[in-house]
């Protein structure tokens, strides 16, 4: 997360009612989001931006203690009935991860017909074998299957809010991501 404190509140509080520990790595907000994520009861930990995805998220799982690692970016959101079926599915378990349905709104015309929709692997049971890969593109998936792992498809939805931000708000991350390619 860098400077998402508008989008942060609706990410973290889309989890709180089902996560045991919600983990924030900052990688230098200047905006005070480290500061709300931590009014809203998450663990924050500051992390010095390195130009590579897949350390953020390595550092993250560190970070974490429980059995299952939902990974969710600050602009995204995990809706109600997503929750329900997650709530289902870890009870259910049959794979060490699964891929999730990542619905990105195109703008701010917040429709199914104005989206792209992708599998991500975002949920995976916590392992020391795993580790993310790349750079901007990160994955674990590679890691999972290479450890004898098992991934799944999950009918789970989690919505990506990064183009309903204001335009100034789209230039400043568009600034920040293209600094690192």
């Amino acid at each position: 997360m860098k400077d998402d404190y508008n989008l942060l509140i609706k990410c973290i509080t889309s989890v709180n009612e089902i996560a045991h520990e919600i983990i924030v790595v900052d990688t230098g907000s200047k905006d005070n989001s480290e500061v709300l994520a931590n009014q809203y009861g998450a663990s924050v930990y500051p992390y010095e931006w390195s130009n590579n995805f897949s350390n953020v998220r390595n550092y993250a799982m560190k970070k974490a203690t429980g059995d299952w690692i939902l990974f969710i970016d600050a602009d995204e959101i995990l809706p109600q009935q997503s929750k329900c079926q997650l709530v289902r599915l870890l009870v259910e378990a049959e794979a060490d991860a699964y891929y999730l349905n990542v619905i990105t709104f195109l703008d701010q015309n917040i429709t199914y017909l104005n989206c792209i929709s992708q599998n991500s692997c975002r949920l995976i049971k916590k392992n020391n074998k795993y580790q993310y890969n790349g750079c901007i593109y990160e994955s674990v998936i590679e890691s999972i299957i290479n450890s004898g792992g098992v991934i799944k498809y999950a009918q789970i939805k989690i919505l990506h809010l990064h183009y309903l931000r204001s335009i100034e708000q789209l230039y400043e991350k568009k600034t920040y991501q293209v600094e690192y390619y």
